[in-house]
């Protein structure tokens, strides 16, 4: 079997910015506050040689749960893999605009997870700009709202993270 990449890690803090330091000054990484949607990224390396953390707002109405996206090129054939080891399908396969597929899942011992068949950088890029009549700012990431109502969401409210390579 092939090895998956983690192509993104999501956790959660009281105070977003004061645990951006933490990791900045530890690791070096850099990070970029999105205080519209309560949400805050920290890159982890150039291009394909790290992976990026996003860090959501805890509240008392979203605790937070801390996530961990799988590259996934067949979401349907891993969701059924994960079901037949004895994991449990939290959200089947939905369609993100520009970004791809995602699906949610816990495993054995009860932590959340997800899998995602994101589109490449550079489609993605190129969709985004024209959807916004402008290229994308070099920030290593885009956000975008989540595609879903937090009513009908069975995981935490959060924006949806997606790497992207700016375009001039």
């Amino acid at each position: 079997m092939a090895k998956r990449k983690v192509v993104w890690l999501e956790i959660f803090a009281d105070d977003r910015g004061e645990l951006a330091g933490f990791y900045t000054e530890l690791f070096g990484f850099d990070f970029k506050d999105y205080p519209d949607m309560n949400y805050t990224t920290l890159s982890t390396g150039n291009g394909d040689e790290g992976f990026g953390i996003g860090i959501g707002q805890r509240t008392e109405e979203n605790p937070g749960v801390t996530t961990i996206y799988i590259e996934s090129g067949d979401l349907e054939a891993d969701l059924a893999a994960i079901k037949g080891k004895g994991g449990t399908v939290v959200e089947e396969s939905m369609e993100v605009p520009g970004v791809g597929r995602m699906a949610f899942f816990k495993d054995p011992g009860g932590n959340f997870m997800a899998l995602g068949d994101f589109t490449p950088p550079q489609e993605l890029a190129a969709g985004f700009s024209q959807a916004q009549g402008r290229a994308i700012a070099p920030d290593p990431l885009v956000l975008r709202p989540h595609p879903r109502p937090v009513s009908d969401c069975p995981h935490p409210p959060h924006p949806v993270i997606i790497p992207a390579e700016p375009t001039t």
